[in-house]
């Protein structure tokens, strides 16, 4: 609780400051003014003589304008008119100049104690904390072993961490809010509070390595790809046609590639049935994972035997699936033995599970998804090989029960499946640069195994997960209570942006933040108050976030949206116009086109090279 000295009794008003500010300039703006003029006209520096020699001035200022020399002693005399009056107004125009500097310094100074006293982040809290651009660039020299070479002056900040915003009511760069990459944070914000425009577009933009966006829509898509595509590749997974991007051009990949490896085919089950919600039923963990013993299997079983999606589907909805047990008998006995135990079992929970497992693949019905997702596996993309450089992939499915969500939760597990192996082939074994997975929507379009604990650990791997969703209760109905609950706070930097509409989490968040102690008069013991009310929380401005970091005191944060920064909003109107020729001329720009063929050149140049070598 932050606990403020008790304050010192007033004798002088507020009102007196002002005024005295004021009189000064007077007298600063005529002195100096007569001074300077004296110089200028060489007859020397003119100074009245004492408080009553500037009354003396002042009354033949305004008695004889035209002739303001005439008011000082003689002896001492300023320069002709023109040129006193003009020395006059300029040290007027230095004079206020200067207040205002030192008035906006003072003010500034102020308010960074007042938020000090009312248990919020001050500049100094962002330096104790690393959360200034100096100390960011010198932890990620740390992390980065590409930096430890590099002068930390040649190092731009914004390009080796990631700026969240400046505190809020701040004007100074001094007050930008740095993190690292290795931060996971939790976003969480209602419908329509900015997540995607104050603070996704961003993250997407400044990613250094590999990018994974998903959303349920194309905004992220036409708003970024200008940007990515400068840097690297861009592919897109979109079955659902949400998106308009060409059809020829996106992200062709098979789930059963691979699977013939049994550690490939468990993996990708267990991706498969996270997409199923997690309920606090005793059951609900038992159907979960015999649904994926009977998915993995299925997997395996395609993968070895060149069958397809929709055999797969088949299998899932029926109990006589001979070739798939034949094929487990002679490879792996004791998943053949998985695979009986669940299907010729005649229990009312054998049912369950395999209703839950034509679940997952229900949206296959649709011939259009089918045929969207349905790959051959010789031209399945190497992700693997995208993952390694600095490319990017969108994932997009609207999330709800008859999507592809089950496909973009796998494809986005395997994503940073090969991510942490692509890391571990790197100096100290950590991705260098990092890679960004920026989950809009992640609860329902890519809530990835094991996310919750993920979020907390992945980024000394150099993998950096941004997760965004619409509060508590989402996180728990999709994992579960506890999990849920987990998610939502043992993340290392949580960013609570406006509009959160459920009583128990503000209730929760504001006994989080915190209370201090208030003095209302020196003469009577200090009250103590919330940090942040509920209904502090549930007004905040739109431009506001809350941000929580670690052990620091909470940091209130402006987060504009794009469309009121002009050179942003250019930036994002520019990416439309590219996003709209690809999508009409069914092709890359030029530009584009160079990045890919430099791409190809180096992959084609690859096998020599290590052959040199």
């Amino acid at each position: 609780m932050s606990t403020p000295k008790p304050p010192a009794p007033r004798f002088i008003p507020y009102e007196f400051w002002p005024l005295a500010a004021a009189a000064g300039g007077v007298v600063v703006s005529v002195v100096g003014g007569g001074f300077v003029s004296g110089m200028f006209a060489g007859h020397g520096g003119a100074l009245p003589g004492g408080f009553y020699g500037f009354l003396s001035v002042m009354k033949g200022l305004v008695s004889s304008p035209g002739d303001p020399a005439a008011a000082w002693p003689d002896g001492t005399r300023p320069g002709g008119p023109v040129l006193t009056w003009v020395c006059i107004a300029v040290v007027a125009v230095a004079y206020v100049t200067a207040a205002l500097y030192v008035a906006g310094k003072v003010s500034a100074r102020q308010s960074r104690r007042k938020a000090r006293e009312r248990g919020h982040a001050d500049r100094r809290e962002l330096l104790i904390r690393g959360l200034t651009a100096k100390e960011a660039v010198k932890a990620a020299k740390t992390n980065r072993n590409s930096l430890k070479t590099i002068a930390d002056r040649k190092i731009d900040a914004k390009t080796v961490a990631l700026r969240l915003g400046r505190l809020y009511g701040s004007r100074s760069a001094a007050d930008d809010v740095f993190l690292q990459y290795r931060d996971g944070v939790m976003i969480e914000g209602a419908t329509g509070s900015g997540k995607s425009w104050r603070i996704a577009w961003h993250r997407i933009v400044a990613s250094a390595g590999f990018a994974l966006v998903t959303s349920t829509k194309p905004d992220l898509l036409w708003s970024t790809v200008s940007h990515r595509l400068r840097v690297g590749k861009v592919r897109v997974f979109d079955p659902e046609d949400i998106t308009r991007w060409p059809k020829d051009m996106r992200l062709r990949w098979s789930l059963l590639a691979g699977c013939e490896d049994p550690e490939t085919a468990i993996r990708r089950a267990a991706a498969l049935v996270s997409v199923l919600p997690a309920d606090d039923a005793k059951n609900a963990a038992y159907f979960k994972g015999k649904a994926a013993v009977l998915m993995r299997c299925y997997l395996y079983a395609a993968a070895h035997l060149g069958k397809d999606l929709r055999t797969v589907r088949v299998w899932a909805a029926s109990r006589g699936v001979t070739e798939v047990r034949e094929l487990l008998q002679a490879k792996l006995p004791d998943w053949a033995a998985d695979l009986e135990q669940i299907l010729d079992s005649k229990s009312d929970s054998s049912d369950d599970v395999l209703g839950s497992t034509t679940e997952l693949l229900a949206s296959l019905a649709s011939p259009r998804l089918l045929a969207a997702v349905d790959v051959p596996i010789d031209e399945s993309e190497d992700l693997e090989k995208l993952v390694a450089g600095p490319n990017t992939v969108y994932l997009v499915s609207d999330g709800k029960t008859g999507s592809c969500r089950a496909f973009t939760s796998v494809l986005a597990a395997e994503i940073y499946h090969l991510g942490k192996k692509v890391g571990r082939q790197m100096p100290q074994e950590r991705l260098d640069p990092p890679m960004s997975l920026v989950l809009d929507e992640v609860n329902n379009v890519a809530p990835i195994p094991d996310l919750p604990s993920l979020i907390t650990d992945s980024g000394g791997g150099g993998i950096s997960i941004w997760a965004f969703s619409h509060g508590e209760l989402q996180n728990k109905k999709r994992w579960g209570t506890y999990e849920g609950e987990m998610f939502t706070t043992t993340s290392p930097v949580r960013v609570i942006l406006p509009g959160l509409m459920d009583d128990a989490e503000l209730g929760s968040i504001s006994r989080l933040l915190g209370d201090y102690e208030e003095w209302i008069t020196p003469h009577h013991a200090p009250r103590s108050r919330p940090v942040m009310s509920i209904r502090d929380l549930r007004e905040m401005p739109a431009d506001q976030a809350i941000m929580l970091y670690r052990g620091a005191a909470p940091a209130l944060v402006h987060l504009p949206t794009v469309w009121a920064l002009p050179a942003i909003k250019a930036q994002v109107d520019a990416s439309e116009m590219v996003y709209t020729q690809i999508c009409e001329g069914g092709e890359l720009p030029g530009w584009a086109a160079e990045v890919y063929e430099k791409d190809k050149t180096a992959d084609a140049d690859a096998p020599e090279q290590v052959a040199q070598s």
